[in-house]
């Protein structure tokens, strides 16, 4: 059976729900409040992809998850696929894999979480933009995302340059998708 995500109205946070029960009323796993799940998109004319592509072309998309947290990846996943269907999303659980993976594979965008094992989000993104500087390539655009107060140096870096946001989680999918569309 498969699932969608879905931001509950009452207190916003995100919850997974049943595609067999979309359209009726479902309860809240945090507040308890019940309310109605979207219906899903007609597989033959989804609105929002139809727009997206006649926006922004079908050129292949890349975003990369950088996120130690399985289940955020799994969530985030599931919010690009839905909403930037046109957009392939790929992951990794530590700034040094994010790294290596844009070393092999440049991305338009980086998901960044700030707090990796490993190799944190802001040290990747140093060590992601020297590379670029080194290969005289365009630095991606990263979204650096945190459940805790993000240090001085990334704010600086998020108000020196528009191409990077940052996100606190928790966070919804209109934010996710608003701060990806800007940037794609």
């Amino acid at each position: 059976m498969t699932e969608a995500v879905f931001n509950c109205p009452h207190c916003g946070k995100s919850f997974d729900v049943q595609e067999d029960k979309r359209g009726q009323t479902v309860q809240c796993p945090h507040c308890k409040q019940h309310t109605t799940a979207p219906a899903p998109p007609a597989q033959e004319e989804n609105a929002s992809s139809v727009i997206w592509e006649a926006i922004h072309g079908k050129r292949e998309k890349k975003i990369l998850l950088a996120d130690d947290d399985e289940g955020i990846r799994r969530i985030f996943r599931r919010i690009l696929n839905q909403g930037v269907p046109s957009a392939r999303v790929d992951e990794a659980s530590n700034g040094q894999e994010a790294l290596e993976a844009y070393r092999k594979e440049r991305y338009n965008i980086i998901i960044m979480d700030l707090r990796m094992p490993v190799m944190d989000g802001q040290e990747s993104f140093l060590r992601i933009k020297e590379y670029c500087e080194g290969e005289k390539i365009d630095m991606p655009s990263v979204i650096f995302c945190t459940g805790y107060s993000p240090p001085g140096s990334v704010q600086k870096i998020v108000a020196d340059d528009p191409s990077h946001a940052l996100l606190l989680k928790p966070t919804t999918d209109i934010c996710i998708l608003n701060a990806v569309e800007q940037r794609l």
